[in-house]
């Protein structure tokens, strides 16, 4: 869980510990959702595009309110999505159930470093910055 959590934390608009929850909760559906798939005859599998790949219409869906880019590169996977192979016994048909929902929309920075800890930062290089030499210098 914490790989997820550091891949998507640039992404994210909510508060940290609200989005490790939210993780947590959306992988246990998830869990329980296979769980359940995997007791059907017909085979369901999960499918996930890959960061960089090209947006493909056929299996995949925007983010809600997103515009595709010009690039058509993806950035992020929202959602993966589900196909089904066995329908009436014929298991070379494929259908897509849900798409794979993704977003190519660019990745907000992430947050800059708390003014604090800069100038605790700037201070600490400043007293570095005295110590010439060897020696102390004051003012």
């Amino acid at each position: 869980m914490h790989e997820i959590w550091i891949s998507i934390d640039q992404h994210r608009l909510s508060e940290p510990g609200s989005l490790k929850k939210d993780i947590y909760s959306i992988l246990q559906v998830a869990i329980d959702l296979d769980e359940e798939i995997s007791q059907l005859l017909a085979h369901f599998t999960w499918e996930f595009g890959r960061p960089g790949e090209a947006f493909d219409e056929r299996r995949m869906r925007l983010a809600e309110s997103e515009q595709l880019h010009l690039t058509k590169a993806i950035n992020i996977i929202i959602c993966p999505g589900i196909t089904k192979r066995g329908q009436s016994g014929n298991f070379d048909k494929v259908d897509w159930l849900v798409p794979i929902k993704v977003s190519c929309s660019t990745p907000l920075p992430a947050p800059l470093v708390s003014r604090r800890a800069q100038i605790c930062h700037n201070v600490s290089q400043f007293t570095k910055n005295l110590v010439l030499g060897g020696e102390r210098h004051s003012f």
